[in-house]
């Protein structure tokens, strides 16, 4: 599996669009993590999409809390918006789970679902974006 991560902005949604592809730790996402917030385009209140369907996380529980400190720490990462993980595997699931369960004092809220259109729902998107938004998800993985 090739390692990618991809990020795309959108400020006009106030949606951020965070791809991941390849087998990755806590340290590479940390990493990412930090230039998706250099871009000049970013604001911590814009909801996230993460697309996890094509990631395989190593990660343990204590490195998940690694990524929540740095969130939690940093405050150009502090802000209220919602975040949908979307997954396909139990790997996947059990990791957003665990991320949920640790940004207990964070404004974030978290939704982890299996498909696009849950994602799109949580968010709040409306539906007439619906396609737009997709595609830029399809685009991030190629």
């Amino acid at each position: 599996m090739k390692k990618k991560l991809a990020y795309q902005i959108i400020a006009d949604h106030s949606l951020i669009i965070e791809s991941y592809n390849g087998k990755f730790n806590v340290d590479e996402l940390i990493a990412f993590k930090e230039k998706v917030g250099e871009d000049k385009d970013y604001h911590p209140n814009f909801n996230i999409i993460h697309d996890f369907r094509d990631i395989e996380f190593q990660l343990e529980i204590k490195e998940i809390a690694k990524y929540v400190k740095l969130i939690s720490e940093n405050e150009k990462y502090k802000g209220t918006r919602k975040s949908a993980m979307l997954t396909e595997t139990p790997n996947q699931v059990t990791t957003a789970m665990g991320f949920d369960f640790l940004k207990k004092d964070l404004k974030i809220h978290v939704h982890v679902c299996s498909t696009i259109e849950t994602v799109f729902t949580f968010i709040g998107l409306p539906k007439k974006d619906w396609e737009l938004i997709a595609s830029h998800i399809t685009s991030l993985k190629s």
